[in-house]
């Protein structure tokens, strides 16, 4: 499994607990692990950065099987899962957090070559361009 951090800016300052945020991405993480089948030469992870205005933009994409575009709402649905052993408390967890810290998420694209999920969280002061 590749995992990649694509990162164009200096650390991101947002108003938030860095706890929960730790957990919203570890959830997403490991959400997107699971989506990638055994057997899928394609196992990769990337992780996108970006500022759009006041906004800090994070796009966390997987090469899984997808999400079918009507269930795109309802994953974040407490106790809805696909997982044969799963809870269906992760996603809604995640979006709770991130609706507390002002911020919104969503399935932004999804396919059967996999998913993007775009978190957006306001901006604590205005971020720099890295120059590393």
């Amino acid at each position: 499994m590749d995992i990649c951090f694509e990162q164009k800016y200096k650390p991101l300052k947002a108003f938030a607990s860095s706890t929960y945020l730790k957990q919203v991405f570890i959830n997403l993480i490991k959400n997107s692990c699971e989506a990638i089948d055994d057997v899928n030469p394609k196992r990769n992870i990337a992780i996108k950065t970006d500022i759009v205005a006041d906004k800090i933009i994070i796009d966390i994409s997987d090469s899984g099987n997808g999400i079918v575009k009507d269930r795109w709402e309802s994953i974040f649905d407490p106790f809805i899962s696909t997982k044969e052993l799963g809870m269906g408390i992760g996603l809604p967890f995640v979006r709770k957090v991130i609706f507390e810290h002002r911020g919104e998420i969503f399935v932004l694209e999804s396919s059967q070559n996999g998913t993007t999920f775009r978190v957006t969280l306001p901006q604590y002061e205005f971020s720099e361009l890295s120059h590393t």
